[in-house]
């Protein structure tokens, strides 16, 4: 998965569906592989986490 195509899906979905499971599944990613890359995106400062736990939903930075 390219950031390119992460960053054009967190455009374009609903707030509702920007939890990592929901991202593993349309990506085609193994949940592990994406955290992975969303904890490496946090650190890069190119998204930011909203919630906690199971409710946890991620945007890009501005």
């Amino acid at each position: 998965m390219k950031q390119q195509d992460f960053d054009k899906y967190l455009r374009q979905v609903e707030p509702s569906a920007r939890e990592s499971a929901f991202v593993s599944a349309l990506l085609g990613l193994k949940p592990t592989q994406t955290k992975a890359y969303i904890y490496q995106l946090l650190d890069q400062g190119k998204i930011v986490a909203h919630g906690a736990n199971r409710n946890r939903t991620y945007t890009l930075a501005t």
